[in-house]
Order: C-alpha cells, then structure tokens, then sequence
C-alpha cells in the first residue's frame, strides 16, 4: 500500500485489506466503512 503505483479500485483494496489483515482485532477496522462503500461486494455480506 506505500508503493506510489499502488492504486487499485475499491474493490481490490477491500480484496487487499481482507488478505493482508485477517483480524478485526484493531484499533480501526475498515470492514463497517467497506460495507458502507461498497454494500454489494460479497465479503461484505
């Protein structure tokens, strides 16, 4: 995500994040602002 050529649509970051932060134990978990964003993406079901 630090790379400047990182500049993927909604959906691969939603993707991305899921991969690479398997948790919700976090002091800010995105998931409720990705369901908010993008309510059909199936992970967000």
């Amino acid at each position: 995500m630090l790379d400047p050529d990182y500049q993927p649509d909604l959906r691969t970051l939603i993707d991305d994040y899921l991969e690479y932060n398997p948790t919700r134990n976090r002091e800010l978990d995105l998931l409720p602002l990705f369901a908010y964003l993008d309510p059909e993406h199936p992970t967000n079901c």
